[in-house]
């Protein structure tokens, strides 16, 4: 077997929790994982904590029949914490608009005030504030005391989502679909399609390091960059259960020399060039429009039309020059 596995977040500062997820395909015996830091697991999906700095190797090794064992190793980057002063949270940071969000001033500053982004501002020390249009929100506190002042930005902290994103829509026939932003912990996997009738279709996706479909279950992990091929026997509306959290930061996927199925958070359809960014060597796209059960047009780097526009709702096969890391903004 050809091993693989991916991360969520790629690096952080100590202490972070990564995500590795297990995504080889074609064997059947055992997996084992070693972090780099004396700490191992055998799970196909498992959360880790980095106490301290460094940099590590992080190592999945797999299995398959005849004792056949291959081993692949990803540099996990964990960085020294940031000392502050003053931080701002807040609670709930993704829901339906209008979304309404408790913000707590963390610190002891003697004159502060909040920029909620949206070009609202408050004084309070522990303000709630109504976000009343979908948006992408970054706040940001400004807070002083004898030492001086500070300002801290909260980028992409605060996601109100239109109300159409809080469901995905299944054709009847084969859909290509993601997640356009985090799910709930533990409901984000493919069990959210466990009421949709296949008609016996497994749901698949593509691994790109192994040049393989993979069959997914239901505890097979959903995520915006994350594309599933399901089959629905009639129309479907499957509901997402938005995490009222989300993550921060940004996420990563290492894209393949070649096609590779993929798609991008969001809360609104995107011209191509925004969502896959400039410094991607990909050459073409290609996207399934299930309403009529074909593929669309190949879309031309440096070529797309201002109309042309993707959906995070969607997966998309990208093309590939040479590999890349795909990263972008969490949401």
């Amino acid at each position: 077997p050809k091993p693989s596995f991916s991360v969520n977040p790629g690096s952080g500062y100590a202490p972070v929790t990564i995500t590795f997820t297990d995504t080889t395909v074609g064997y059947e015996s055992k997996r084992f994982w070693e972090f780099g830091d004396g700490v191992t697991g055998t799970t196909a999906r498992i959360d880790h904590q980095y106490e301290q700095e460094g940099v590590y190797n992080a190592s999945l090794s797999v299995w398959g029949e005849g004792d056949c064992h291959g081993t692949v190793i990803q540099q996990i980057h964990v960085l020294k914490p940031e000392v502050v002063r003053y931080d701002l949270i807040g609670l709930p940071r993704r829901g339906i608009a209008p979304l309404c969000t408790s913000f707590q001033v963390i610190g002891a500053p003697y004159q502060w005030d909040v920029d909620f982004g949206d070009g609202q501002t408050s004084t309070e020390l522990n303000p709630f504030h109504c976000y009343e249009s979908a948006g992408i929100y970054s706040p940001k506190l400004h807070a002083c005391d004898a030492g001086g002042c500070e300002d801290v930005l909260k980028p992409t902290y605060v996601v109100a989502i239109p109300p159409y994103y809080e469901t995905l829509n299944l054709y009847q026939g084969w859909n290509l679909v993601s997640t356009p932003v985090t799910l709930q912990p533990g409901q984000d996997t493919v069990n959210i399609f466990s009421d949709v009738n296949t008609s016996g279709h497994s749901l698949f996706s593509w691994n790109s390091a192994s040049g393989q479909w993979m069959r997914m279950n239901k505890e097979s992990p959903l995520d915006p960059l994350t594309g599933v091929w399901i089959y629905a026997s009639e129309p479907a509306e499957i509901p997402l259960p938005i995490s009222a959290t989300g993550p921060e930061g940004n996420v990563t996927r290492l894209l393949t020399q070649g096609w590779n199925l993929v798609s991008f958070p969001g809360i609104a359809a995107s011209p191509v060039e925004a969502a896959f960014p400039e410094n991607l060597s990909w050459s073409y796209l290609l996207g399934f429009y299930a309403a009529e059960q074909r593929y669309t047009d190949p879309i031309e780097k440096g070529r797309s039309a201002p109309d042309q526009m993707v959906d995070p709702r969607s997966a998309y096969w990208l093309y590939m020059a040479s590999p890349g890391t795909f990263t972008v903004p969490a949401l």
